[in-house]
């Protein structure tokens, strides 16, 4: 929607209404100038601009006698006045309306605006003690959400480059904060469900809706390219060792593009070609050292950075059709089976999983992860990556009475510091924040203690890598703290482990690190071959993404939960 373009609504013959509507849109391009300004509160009060207004018509009705259907018009009711503007389409039209007479203009009070908002937004959580949502409350929000929707704003800071001068960089800037700040609040408030349309089950709601018109080239208000433009929204991270931890406060837009991942991955969503997917293969190649996941004393902050460029590989492989090695089947897959939002409200602390997950993997030879890893990103070429040009399935089962998570083996939690709280990690060679941290400020993050979260314990199986049978799966995973203040990010680790001839072998054993986005239907992070450092640059490892997919497989895990259990026991000691 558009409320700025107010003027264009239907004219009265009457004297006078040219000005009124002159003199609203001149107060609501103050209001649009204040919000871009930050100086004020861009809502004035819908009292005052329903005196102005009531004021200009007294002049106005001195000058001619009404009608007798403007007489009868004008003696409407509150509620019917109410129940007319239910049927206008845009807020422009509302506007329009408050400007026929007094009558209309006192009905278009803040109950009107919080219907509108309880028709596109859901509801936003309620604060500590509060019963039910206050309607002044929403109907300041549904107008700062509407101006902020109306606003151009770009992300791809390369497509505009020099052409820009300062005053007009700065106004992109405070525009870019306004819609970050927005995603924000309708990611943490989406509140979706599982539907069904035209035989097609898919996760809808109100918040998901809005977001999905805002990013996609359809529909009303203006497009905001914030997906096709991954690692274009800044110059900052475009080395090699750069780190975007959640600890600066310019990775915020790093942590809403991850959680907007479904639509990234969507082939309706994101069409342009993939950006800086050279950059993105170094990085994800690169090797925990240089790019570790999580940073911090505990683990506790993402690396942002390293994770979008995670995403922003695979959605090469998987989108772009010819040279993406798993786009073949990964179109061929039903929608639903795709990677999808979240149902329900974003939640903190440790969440079990779901049950079946879809996911790819990524590696290249030994020769070609040398070689990028000693260029460290300078001769940006691109290499063969393999992905056995196939998605596999896994199946993840939290069970606490059969493999509960206080008897994980000891061996594991330090191969794969499964709980960084007991053992905090040695963040030796890594840089806590970004690269341009200073000392004072990575010492900060290090002193810092939080509150242990709860850990759960899980196994499954997976489909083993080149297609040579079923392999057991034993993980572990925590809640983060809120990242940039958005709830449900999660750290997992997990053991894989490969058999030939019904025998462990040590060449298709491999451990895991990763994030669970919020929602918990999107995972991403690194691999590397069990019994390995890795930190050393002569580890094998690469990235991995997956996504929860209901149908996926069968019901039953393809081997016996007795058999998996007893092998984890062998470890237990």
């Amino acid at each position: 929607m558009a409320p700025a373009r107010f003027k264009g609504g239907r004219r009265s013959p009457n004297v006078g209404v040219a000005q009124v509507h002159k003199t609203y849109s001149e107060t609501f391009n103050a209001q649009i100038l204040a919000l871009q300004l930050d100086q004020e509160d861009p809502i004035v009060s819908a009292a005052n601009e329903r005196k102005r207004i009531m004021t200009m018509f007294a002049d106005r009705e001195s000058v001619k006698e009404d009608s007798r259907a403007a007489r009868i018009f004008k003696n409407f009711p509150t509620e019917l006045h109410e129940k007319i503007v239910k049927f206008l389409p845009h807020d422009r039209d509302v506007a329009s309306y408050m400007l026929i007479c007094k009558s209309s203009g006192s009905a278009i009070c803040d109950f009107v605006w919080r219907m509108r908002f309880e028709e596109k937004y859901d509801l936003p959580r309620l604060p500590t003690g509060s019963s039910k949502p206050d309607t002044r409350s929403l109907a300041i929000q549904y107008r700062c959400r509407q101006l902020v929707l109306s606003q151009y704003t770009t992300f791809n800071v390369n497509r505009i480059g020099g052409r820009i001068d300062d005053k007009v960089r700065l106004a992109l800037i405070r525009k870019q904060q306004n819609c970050l700040d927005l995603l924000k609040d309708l990611l943490i408030e989406s509140n979706a469900c599982v539907v069904e349309e035209n035989g097609i089950r898919k996760v809808s709601g109100q918040n998901i809706d809005v977001i999905r018109n805002m990013v996609s080239y359809v529909g009303e208000g203006s497009h905001v390219d914030i997906l096709d433009a991954v690692l274009c929204t800044s110059h900052r991270y475009h080395k090699y060792d750069d780190i975007g931890s959640t600890y600066c406060s310019d990775t915020l837009v790093f942590v809403i593009q991850l959680a907007l991942t479904p639509l990234s991955l969507d082939p309706s969503f994101a069409t342009q070609p993939v950006a800086h997917f050279d950059l993105s293969q170094s990085q994800v190649y690169a090797t925990a050292k240089t790019q570790p996941v999580f940073v911090g004393k505990y683990k506790q902050y993402i690396n942002a950075l390293w994770l979008l460029n995670c995403v922003n590989h695979f959605k090469f492989h998987l989108k772009t059709r010819g040279d993406g090695l798993l786009s073949q089947e990964y179109y061929d897959l039903e929608p639903h089976l795709r990677p999808q939002f979240w149902t329900g409200l974003l939640k903190s602390g440790t969440r079990v999983l779901k049950r079946h997950w879809k996911g790819a993997h990524s590696f290249v030879n030994l020769l070609d992860l040398d070689a990028i890893r000693n260029d460290r990103g300078r001769l940006r070429d691109i290499y063969q990556d393999d992905g056995d040009d196939a998605l596999n399935d896994f199946v993840l089962v939290f069970d606490e009475q059969n493999f509960p998570s206080k008897k994980w083996p000891e061996d594991w939690d330090h191969e794969l510091c499964s709980n960084p709280y007991s053992h905090p990690p040695t963040q030796t060679g890594t840089h806590i924040g970004s690269a341009r941290s200073s000392p004072r400020k990575r010492r900060r993050i290090e002193e810092e203690e939080i509150t242990k979260p709860e850990s759960m314990s899980f196994y499954g199986t997976a489909g083993d890598i080149n297609g040579n049978g079923t392999a057991f799966m034993y993980g572990q995973i925590h809640s983060l703290p809120e990242q940039h203040g958005i709830p449900g990010f999660q750290r997992i680790v997990m053991k894989r482990f490969g058999f030939i001839n019904d025998m462990i072998s040590p060449d298709r054993c491999y451990n895991y690190e990763g994030c669970v986005f919020p929602g918990g239907t999107i995972m991403a992070g690194r691999w590397w071959t069990a019994g390995s450092d890795p930190t050393r640059d002569s580890t094998y490892s690469g990235p991995f993404l997956w996504w929860s997919c209901e149908d996926s497989v069968e019901e039953d895990l393809p081997a016996p939960a007795d058999d998996i259990i007893e092998l984890a026991r062998l470890f237990m000691g």
